[in-house]
């Protein structure tokens, strides 16, 4: 009876014992984590093997650069002293009106077309050589007042538009007026008709410092051109009372210093504008009258001891006025309106040439005064059409991407 009962539970034991086994040799099997990320890694005793299975990552695709500005009709009125300016992907206008007297219009892009920015006209009466910065992220506009017998005045945007107090700028009859803002700092530099020199000074929290005057003209300046590097401030201009010779001056403390004398071709200079790579200056300026160089733009760079002709010599491909110059992402770009065309191009310096990257088709009417700037990759235009009513326009060109790249 015993014998019967211990078999049966000696084979009731032995099926147990196998039940635990097999138990045991499953759960060896254990995951590790691994160091690698996107990876799970299963490790088995003996025999040893592995097995690795990659999960890819999700790639996030930024959203292509577009052009802040897509509506490309400022004002459909006669304008004249055009000038943009684009901050914080805003863009900003400002002109005189001539159907409201040459009064000072200033404008804003809302993201679909151009919409007044406060009340406007800005001015009571007639002004010239309107200039529009941003100045701690507020609007400022600086302009010639004629009614006031072409003195400085300027304004700026808080909720609406309010004087700026220029009691500390010396009184004089202007010429060209010129802005630049680097910063939270203004510089503001123009002719003055009664001495025939040039007055400078600049607006840091709303307090003006006078630079020294450059005092050595007796006629009027024909062009004016402002630029700050750093810490120092470039002005150049042309000498009407010295065979329109340009000169180039930078501030050395109490005084300026010329730094670039050029003895144009022949006769006479024009379009002035600077620009610099962060480092040095540049110039552009067109040439006329000599038939070799006649409507042609000069780029040259001061590498601190000479200025150097960049590109080749008067390297328009064809006639060309109003030329501005920038320099933005080491690329060098120089914006005119070609003669023959009257289209606005933009060119680009690649290695040791120019090279178009617009074409006649990508803007509309004949040009007729030209603001050029650069912001985030593209490189806007902005000018008065002269087939629409001397209309104020403003566009990229191109109208795609501009590679960012070193030459």
């Amino acid at each position: 009876m015993f014998k019967k009962y211990w078999l049966i539970f000696f084979i009731f034991s032995l099926f147990f014992l196998i039940l635990v086994a097999g138990c045991v040799s499953s759960l060896s099997k254990r995951p590790i984590s691994s160091n690698n990320l996107g990876f799970y890694e299963i490790e088995q005793g003996i025999p040893q093997y592995s097995q690795s299975v990659y999960i890819p990552k999700k790639r996030i695709i930024p959203p292509p650069n577009v052009p802040i500005i897509s509506s490309i009709n400022i004002s459909n009125s006669v304008c004249d002293f055009l000038d943009i300016c684009l901050n914080n992907n805003k863009a900003y206008a400002t002109y005189s009106d001539a159907k409201q007297n040459y009064k000072v219009m200033v404008k804003i892009y809302n993201g679909k077309q151009w919409e007044y920015l406060g009340t406007n006209p800005i001015t009571d009466d007639h002004a010239y050589w309107p200039n529009i910065e941003i100045v701690n992220n507020q609007p400022v506009v600086f302009y010639v007042d004629i009614k006031n017998n072409f003195s400085v005045s300027g304004k700026i945007f808080n909720e609406s538009w309010n004087y700026i107090p220029l009691n500390e700028l010396p009184v004089s009859r202007v010429g060209v007026l010129k802005t630049h803002t680097k910063s939270d700092t203004l510089f503001l530099a123009y002719s003055d008709l009664t001495s025939g020199g040039i007055i400078a000074a600049s607006w840091k929290n709303k307090v003006w410092t006078i630079l020294p005057a450059i005092n050595r003209y007796n006629q009027q300046i024909l062009d004016l051109a402002l630029m700050t590097i750093k810490d120092d401030v470039y002005v150049a201009l042309i000498d009407s009372s010295n065979e329109y010779k340009i000169l180039v001056y930078k501030l050395n403390k109490d005084q300026w210093d010329v730094v670039g004398e050029f003895s144009v071709i022949d006769y006479f200079a024009g379009d002035l504008s600077l620009s610099s790579d962060g480092n040095n200056p540049y110039i552009s300026y067109i040439t006329y009258k000599d038939a070799s160089s006649s409507c042609k733009v000069n780029v040259k760079r001061f590498n601190g001891k000479e200025w150097k002709n960049i590109g080749n010599p008067y390297s328009t491909p064809g006639k060309a006025r109003f030329a501005e110059l920038q320099i933005v992402n080491n690329q060098v770009l120089l914006a005119y309106a070609d003669l023959e065309t009257q289209k606005p191009t933009v060119l680009r310096l690649m290695k040791d040439n120019w090279t178009a990257i617009t074409r006649s088709a990508d803007s509309k009417g004949k040009t007729s005064q030209l603001v050029h700037r650069v912001y985030k990759n593209f490189s806007y235009v902005g000018y008065l059409d002269e087939e629409n009513n001397y209309s104020a326009v403003a566009l990229p060109l191109p109208s795609t991407e501009l590679i960012q790249s070193n030459y």
